[in-house]
Parts: structure tokens; sequence; C-alpha cells
């Protein structure tokens, strides 16, 4: 089953969650899910890997301080998430976490995606990884609490979760040149709102798209941010980034009938600052 367009406008990182456990026939939908390959292989074609994991050597239960978003709140049990470490499958790794984040959201269960500094060693001990294999990100999973702890609400304003950029900072016509502001009818519905309104790390949102002239050719583009930190560890976070704008552009196209397959050709009619990554044509 594809997540639907709903659940990316619904969903939401959450950081606190019941303490009531995952039901069993919500875990075995869970694995199910993860154990077919087509949901863990992007576009470049590398299968991630995923695996669920309950508890941390007990470290976690109860809520403990889990990287740079702060406290999670009675975790019932995390998704970890590991792959090869070159840029394409980081790509790959976005999109088929996202994905998987968004099938998860329409089983009414929050996801918060968590990067930068989580303690990897303990997941390290949790999973069993190949020497050219890194954890790029985890979420943990648990049935949403409705009413937000404090802290919830202030990384909720710290993080700047509700702004996006305008649309003339992401997409663009025929070239760079050419921002576009507002959407044209000839594009596919919701497909370019469904990318700007996506997550990525800290907010910074760097994706961008030069549409072709006949709106057959959709150019997805890495802005990378200057000094970014998450770009300086063993492999660069905003290509996760791209992976997870790639996957919603591809849901909103699939949602109204807009077939399309992804290309790495990079045009040579579009002169660009920022690093080409794929082509969506449909």
């Amino acid at each position: 089953m594809k997540p639907s367009v709903q659940a990316i406008k619904a969903r939401k990182s959450i950081r606190t969650f019941e303490k009531n456990s995952l039901k069993q026939a919500d875990l075995d939908r869970i694995k199910k899910y993860l154990n077919d390959k087509k949901n863990k292989t992007g576009p470049f074609g590398y299968e991630c890997k995923f695996k669920v994991i309950k508890s941390i050597n007990g470290k976690e239960k109860g809520g403990a301080k889990v990287g740079t978003y702060g406290i999670i709140k009675n975790p019932q049990a995390y998704i970890v998430g590991f792959t090869k470490n070159t840029p394409q499958s980081m790509v790959d790794f976005g999109y088929s976490m996202e994905k998987l984040i968004l099938f998860l959201t329409e089983m009414k269960i929050g996801t918060c995606w968590l990067g930068g500094t989580f303690t990897r060693k303990s997941f390290d001990e949790e999973v069993s990884m190949s020497k050219d294999e890194v954890i790029p990100c985890i979420t943990p999973i648990g049935y949403i609490m409705e009413n937000k702890s404090i802290v919830e609400k202030f990384m909720r304003i710290a993080v700047k979760a509700e702004k996006r950029k305008s649309i003339n900072e992401l997409f663009f016509y025929k070239d760079f040149s050419n921002p576009i502001k507002e959407y044209d009818e000839k594009l596919p519905k919701d497909s370019l709102e469904m990318l700007r309104i996506g997550p990525s790390a800290s907010n910074k949102q760097p994706w961008r798209v030069v549409i072709d002239e006949d709106y057959r050719n959709y150019h997805f583009y890495l802005e990378k941010t200057p000094n970014y930190a998450g770009n300086k560890m063993s492999f660069e976070m905003q290509r996760i980034d791209i992976g997870i704008a790639m996957a919603h552009f591809e849901l909103a196209c699939e949602a109204v009938g807009v077939t399309g397959k992804w290309k790495f050709e990079k045009p040579e009619n579009i002169n660009a600052s920022s690093e080409y990554i794929s082509t969506f044509s449909v």
C-alpha cells in the first residue's frame, strides 16, 4: 500500500507518546511492510534496511534525550535505518524512510525524524551492519499523545516546524532565472505543494526544482546550505532531504493519475550552481 497525499498533509513530528505498548497487530503490519523489498528500494536502486527495536538496552524506556531534537517521551519502539554510505544511497534512504513514515502516519502511529547527534553506538549494538554501512536516521514510534508537553511545544517553535519557503524560492520554469510565482494548471495537482511542505533537517529545504517548458520533466537539484553541520558528518544529511522531496513529488503525482519515472541525465541547457540529482519524467 502506498501512502496518500492526506498522510503528507497530516504528518507532524511527534515527541510525546502514550505509554500504551504497540499492539501486536500493528507491529506485524509494520514488519510486513518492511519485508517487502520494493518498500525499501529508492530511485537509484539501493535497498535500505530497517529494524524495529523495542528498547535500547533499556536505556530509552520512559524517555531519554536523543539527538538534537531534545526529549522523546514514552517511545514504545524505534525504527533504525541503515544503508551503504554513498551519495546516491543517502537519497534513496530519504526516499524510502519518508514513505515508511507516511505509512506509519496512516496507521495513526507517531514518528519523528532523528539524525545529527543521537547516540549511534547504542543502535550499532542492536543492528548488524557491514563496514560500508551507516545509520543516517532513526525514528521513535508509538501512539500519539494528544496533549503535547511544554518541551514538545517549545521544540516545534525552536525548529520553526510550521515555516516553509515560498514557491518562488524553490521552483523554477525552464531555468533558474525564472522563479515561478504561482502554481500553473498544467502542473499535476498538489505535486509541488506536497514537496514544498515536506520535512527537512533543521527545516532548511535544500531542494530546488526546474520545470521543463512542456511540463514533462522536473529536474531536482540540491542547494547545499553553507557551513551546515549536518553535511559535515560521515555523510551529507541534505541528500536525505532530497530523497524525501522526491518521494513527496512522486506520491502527489500518482495520486492524480500522473505516472512517471526517475532519470539521471543532467540537462545541458540549464545553467546551475546547485548540484543536479535526478529528473522525474512524466
